[in-house]
């Protein structure tokens, strides 16, 4: 069974859905031209919690590196 479930839904098209596991974890990216997110959903065995990386990103131009914005633990 999937640790992390994702969708999307661009309101032209039908809902796509993604999984990532504990092993994999999950990356999703929604960009502009000049501003974006990326959030990063990942499973810390140590702590054994889910947690959720989220940043800021240079969108699809790509001129700077992300920066992060959010931890959720």
């Amino acid at each position: 069974m999937a640790q992390f479930y994702a969708t999307i839904n661009s309101g032209r098209r039908a809902t796509t859905t993604k999984t990532g596991h504990k092993t994999t974890g999950l990356d999703a990216t929604v960009n502009g031209w000049n501003k974006g997110v990326r959030v990063l959903a990942r499973y810390n065995e140590e702590k054994q919690r889910d947690e959720f990386f989220i940043y800021q990103t240079s969108g699809s131009n790509g001129q700077t590196a992300d920066k992060l914005i959010k931890h959720i633990k």
